[in-house]
């Protein structure tokens, strides 16, 4: 019994080393890189709808009729495979205020094209404001949230393609037709950088980890 108990203890160490080794045979080549940019935006103001919420509060939501559009200029950046520069737009721009705590939620897609027209990356921006927008031109609302943006030019060869992404902590002002704003540590405009990264670590990655 007791030989028979050492056998079992040496092979399971040795499958357990085989794991290992198949583990680390197969780790990815991740990429993270610093990201920094600034955004100025403009666009048509948006219809308005009031409602009573489900806590019996009142809420206004904006809608946007047409894309905001405007420059984006990357900022002292880290070599990297995607220039941060180009022309930004925002569309599919929904914002939904609660008029008692003046709290909303800011939703749209943001994407960047090349001067040429060709797309850089497109993704879901998400951001939490305070207050009511005034008229354009004013930027009176603060806004914090994050951009999650998917490259569309392939970077490299290796596999799998197309698992890079701008991952975002971002910071704005905003108005009924007009954003200012920014990502990462070197534009420090608002008195304090955000975190921001061009990277291939992401939830769908199979090489982005080590």
């Amino acid at each position: 019994m007791r030989v028979r108990t050492i056998v079992i203890a040496v092979l399971s160490c040795c499958a357990l080393v085989a794991g290992n080794g198949a583990v680390f045979a197969s780790s990815g080549t991740p990429e993270i890189n610093r990201a920094n940019a600034t955004m100025n935006l403009t666009g048509t103001y948006p219809s308005v709808v009031s409602c009573t919420g489900e806590d019996t509060i009142n809420y206004r939501t904006y809608r946007a009729g047409g894309p905001w559009t405007g420059p984006q200029t990357e900022v002292a950046p880290d070599p990297a495979d995607y220039a941060l520069s180009g022309a930004l737009s925002f569309t599919n721009i929904v914002w939904t205020i609660n008029l008692n705590t003046q709290r909303g939620v800011y939703r749209a897609t943001a994407t960047l094209r090349t001067t040429a027209g060709a797309v850089v990356y497109t993704g879901p921006l998400t951001l939490i404001t305070q207050g009511v927008p005034a008229p354009k031109g004013n930027l009176n609302v603060y806004a914090r949230g994050w951009l999650s943006a998917h490259f569309a030019p392939a970077d490299d060869t290796v596999a799998p393609p197309g698992d890079d992404y701008l991952l975002a902590n971002v910071q704005f002002k905003l108005d009924l037709g007009s954003a200012q704003g920014e990502f990462g540590t070197a534009p420090a405009g608002f008195g304090a950088g955000t975190y921001a990264v061009v990277t291939n670590v992401t939830p769908a990655s199979a090489d982005g980890v080590c």
